[in-house]
Formats: C-alpha cells, structure tokens, sequence
C-alpha cells in the first residue's frame, strides 16, 4: 500500500506527501523496489536545494547517505554505489571530501579494472584537493594516477563502441591534466609510471604520443626515457 502510495505522490512531483509513505517502504521493505533508492536520492536533493537552512542541508545530506549505505546493505552493485555516494557527498557538501575520497577509493579498490571512467575522474580531482589541503602527500598523488590512468588504458583496449571509447579518452585526458597541475607531477614522479608502459610496448605510436606529451609537459626532456620514445615516435 504505501510503496503505491508514494509512487503516485511521486509522480505528481508531490514530494512533501510522497516522504511519509517512501519511508516506510524504505525501513520495512529494503527490497521490495530498486527505484525506491533512486526516487528517494531525488526528493531529498530537491529538498536540499530548496533549503538556506545549514543545519537542515546537513541532515539531508545525510539522509541522501543513509539511502546509499540502505542500497549498499541489500541490494547488488555494492562498490558501484560506493563510487556514487562519494561523488554526491562531493558534490553536496564539498566540505566534507575526505570522506567523498575514502568513498571513491573503496569502490577503486574493490572494483579494479571495471571502476566506472566517472569515479576516477572525480577521484582525481578529490585527490588534487587533498594533496593541496595537505591531506595526503604526493606519493599517494602519485598512486592514485598511475592506478587511474593503468584502469583507463585498460577499458580503452577493451571498448568496442567509439561513444564509449571517446567518454573514457576525454577521462584519461583529463586525469593527466589534473596531475599535470599538482604539486606531485615532477620528472622523478612521472618517469617511474611511464617506463614500465614503454618497455612493454615501444612501439605503440600512441602510447609513445602520451608519454612524450607527458614528459615535454614536465620539461623532463632531458631523461632517458624522452629519448627513446622521441626516437621511436619520430621512426613510427
């Protein structure tokens, strides 16, 4: 009764009467709806922007939390949503990002290969914020990209549809920028991610397009590895 009952408020966009009914089926029946989550994530963002109230932002930030951490608890997809909930808490209070972070990192770790292109791009960009604040140092910068940037290749080699193939290389370009911009992009940094994906394979012409791209980028010109790559690029 009451899962009918709200969707019918929530269909007329009467969000204020479809909360109490949503509520019920929320804490009663975790499972009976996976669009329960969905359609609970909107009311409360919709509540959230109409609001000036801090404190009352706050609370719903935390409810729109608690709707995840209810998904994550019974339903499938558990580090997908993780990966969510990190960037809605980023988005919906920047203040608190380390969380945001920790969040994304969890759904990185868990996830591996198939992290969605989305969460490591807003992963990225929480990781230049932390180095900047002094959150983490630049070796832990330094991770978080060569990971990302190993998850992207790997999805890029994997894609069949150029739709999804332009998403992922706009990601990775833009992953590269915001490392090219942090604290913790320098030669020494740089040229220990790049070697290994050299060696591996000289002779790929945009393997070796990226890396000496990347190492001009750093004026890191004067290094072994620009040479071959140089030499190699100029050949091919």
């Amino acid at each position: 009764t009451n899962l009918s009952l709200y969707k019918q408020y929530y269909k007329q966009k009467n969000f204020k009467d479809a909360i109490k009914p949503w509520r019920i089926v929320f804490f009663e029946a975790p499972r009976a709806s996976k669009n329960m989550y969905l359609h609970g994530n909107v009311m409360y963002k919709t509540l959230l922007k109409k609001t000036k109230d801090k404190a009352l932002k706050e609370k719903y930030v935390d409810t729109i939390l608690m709707i995840y951490d209810q998904r994550i608890k019974w339903l499938k997809k558990k580090s997908y949503y993780k990966g969510r909930k990190g960037i809605d808490l980023f988005a919906l209070n920047p203040e608190r990002y380390k969380e945001a972070y920790g969040f994304m990192k969890e759904c990185m770790n868990e996830m591996g290969k198939q992290t969605p292109e989305f969460v490591l791009n807003k992963l990225m960009q929480t990781s230049l914020k932390m180095l900047n604040d002094g959150e983490i140092e630049a070796d832990q910068m330094v991770a978080d990209f060569s990971k990302s940037t190993e998850i992207l290749e790997y999805q890029l080699k994997k894609a069949t549809k150029e739709k999804v193939k332009e998403q992922i290389q706009t990601v990775k370009d833009n992953v590269e920028l915001l490392f090219t911009r942090s604290d913790a992009a320098t030669c020494e940094n740089l040229i220990p991610i790049m070697e290994p994906k050299f060696n591996a394979d000289p002779e790929n012409l945009e393997e070796l397009k990226n890396i000496v791209g990347l190492l001009r980028t750093l004026d890191c010109e004067d290094s072994e590895l620009y040479a071959k790559s140089a030499e190699n690029l100029y050949k091919l």
